[in-house]
């Protein structure tokens, strides 16, 4: 179901179902987040339902199924990429057989612009990327990261990434020639490095790998030259400049978070954990440094918290809360 509320009241204002359900054991409804276009909202559903929606009321414009149309297997826990709205493209993973893992639609219309890979479907969101000066998109898949053309959708360059049950979750995270990329399942990260070769054709070369951050569901936040991310069992900080071939590992323990999400807010994380902690923390690579908490909910809390205007809007499994962070 995708809703809109208003902010300051929670009144509803409309509602679209977003077509069948996933239930599982790890949770119901939608994994992914809706993208906001102008007067235009992209929102897709769990079992792989796309939908154009109007903002002011919530009108169907157009809609696609993704396992239709391309030829896309039901990934395990459902479709959970994010749409990524660039110039006149809707841009996604789809997890589509023959060469259709990645796509391109017209954002106005639909309309499939190009489809690329062979790789099944993972459950990040792509992002936009400038490394060695070529604008490109960068897709994590369920076995691989790879740099392509947004225009046409031509391969660039590919990194394979093989995980448990093809559970790349993580969104990449790329600073300038750098691409770092993280998965639980006993796999790891990686920082990877896209060159220019000679004949101007792209590459890629990896930096460092290690199992010190092993995302779990959530994606890294990075600030100062630091990493920061949630693991199966504790926060841990990863020092991972660019300039640098290896990084010092921190780690620190999680308190009553365990595994959860983050957001960076100005010099700080707000930090949501599984079990309805919400925490204040300074964001360090030598250790957890908690500057305040509060119990929030007893359910469990898998999604990532949304930070607008001096409000932090958390949902748990059951129900959305908003706080209030103004000072008073």
């Amino acid at each position: 179901m995708a809703l809109c509320l208003g902010a300051e009241t929670g009144k509803e204002h409309w509602r679209f179902p977003l077509g069948e359900t996933l239930v599982s054991k790890d949770g119901s409804g939608p994994r992914s987040t809706p993208t906001i276009d102008g007067d235009r909202v992209y929102a897709l559903g769990s079992r792989g339902g796309l939908y154009c929606l109007r903002l002011g009321d919530g009108k169907k414009l157009w809609d696609a199924d993704l396992k239709a149309r391309f030829d896309a297997p039901l990934p395990a826990w459902g479709f959970a990429c994010s749409p990524l709205v660039d110039g006149e493209l809707l841009l996604l993973s789809a997890g589509g057989r023959g060469g259709q893992s990645v796509v391109a639609l017209d954002k106005m219309t639909g309309k499939t612009k190009w489809t690329a890979l062979d790789d099944p479907a993972g459950y990040s969101s792509p992002v936009i990327s400038k490394a060695a000066g070529t604008r490109q998109v960068v897709f994590f898949t369920g076995s691989a990261v790879a740099g392509l053309d947004p225009e046409k959708g031509d391969v660039f360059w590919r990194f394979p990434w093989e995980t448990t049950q093809a559970a790349n979750v993580a969104t990449p995270i790329v600073r300038g020639d750098y691409v770092f990329i993280s998965s639980g399942y006993n796999q790891g990260c990686a920082l990877l490095r896209v060159v220019k070769n000679g004949d101007g054709s792209l590459a890629v070369k990896r930096v460092y790998r290690n199992n010190l951050m092993r995302n779990h569901f959530s994606t890294s936040v990075f600030t100062r030259a630091t990493c920061t991310a949630s693991t199966r069992a504790a926060w841990s900080a990863w020092t991972s400049a660019a300039t640098r071939a290896r990084g010092s590992g921190g780690r620190g323990r999680s308190g009553s978070s365990n595994r959860g999400s983050l957001l960076l807010a100005g010099d700080r994380l707000i930090v949501l954990g599984e079990s309805g902690n919400v925490a204040l923390v300074e964001p360090t690579p030598e250790e957890y440094r908690e500057k305040a908490s509060f119990r929030l909910t007893e359910r469990k809390c898998w999604t990532l918290p949304a930070l607008a205007q001096g409000r932090l809007y958390v949902r748990d499994e059951q129900e959305l809360y908003c706080i209030d962070l103004r000072k008073k």
